[in-house]
């Protein structure tokens, strides 16, 4: 039985993608099999020509993901760990290229892998309840692939503190770290936070977006001077489609309004 599900929402403006990991028996732990199946529901919703955004979840509100499988782990050698490593970033880089945003909506223990995969998202969002670790180092192994994205957002020094102790912090420090995008009471609230970045998404314009998404995966390693002028070629194509002139003439009619 798949244990990562796709799910669509259409709306009139566009479609919403949701990918939900349903193992809360291991706390949504991933094995290999869980991570082939993730890049297959990524591949699945990539085909969704109306899709505008994608949010990633737990089944339930226990647990986002509380890493790998550690059964797995364990039984894994020299030989046979590299590539368990390789499937794993495959899904993790799928998730990050996603051309429209993607948003972690977390709630419970977001641990190990699962902070890889929170952090391959375009923000995220948490319960005041969550926790967040990258533990590898208890069982011996150090945080890879994905982790590097981790060190990015929340710096290294954090990132470091994290890694080489093991422990876990809460859902207001990650935030502090710059981990998280937002800290709510509990999962209404968090639903409604979604919403709220759905429905901000679903607004704008949907080349924009995706304009805005590639220029911001760009400028995270090229030199300033190279951004700025790459991003005058998305802006002035952004002018070859009717998106502007509509979407500004929306917003002076509201202006004129008040």
């Amino acid at each position: 039985m798949a244990q990562v599900h796709l799910d669509r929402s259409e709306t009139p403006k566009g479609n919403i993608g949701r990918l939900i990991i349903d193992r809360p028996e291991k706390l949504n732990a991933l094995g290999s099999e869980m991570v082939d199946q993730l890049k297959s529901a990524v591949d699945e919703v990539l085909k969704d020509d109306a899709l505008r955004c994608v949010v990633i979840t737990g089944v339930n509100e226990k647990c986002f993901c509380a890493g790998s499988d550690l059964r797995q782990l364990s039984e894994l050698t020299s030989g046979s760990a590299g590539g368990f490593l390789r499937s794993t970033h495959s899904a993790l880089e799928a998730v990050r290229n996603i051309p429209v945003p993607v948003i972690a909506r977390i709630q419970g223990p977001c641990m190990g892998v699962g902070m890889e995969l929170a952090a391959a998202c375009d923000f995220r969002l948490a319960t005041a309840s969550s926790l967040f670790a990258m533990p590898k180092v208890k069982i011996g192994i150090p945080s890879v692939i994905e982790a590097a994205l981790v060190a990015r957002i929340m710096g290294n020094g954090r990132a470091s503190w994290l890694m080489l102790t093991g422990e876990n912090i809460d859902a207001q420090r990650a935030y502090e770290w710059g981990f998280l995008e937002e800290v709510v009471a509990d999962t209404a609230a968090l639903d409604t936070s979604v919403d709220r970045a759905v429905n901000g998404i679903m607004e704008s314009g949907r080349l924009a977006v995706s304009s805005q998404k590639r220029l911001l995966r760009s400028w995270e390693e090229t030199p300033l001077e190279q951004c700025i002028e790459e991003s005058i070629r998305p802006f002035a194509a952004a002018h070859a489609n009717t998106e502007p002139g509509e979407l500004s003439s929306r917003v002076l009619e509201r202006l004129s309004k008040t």
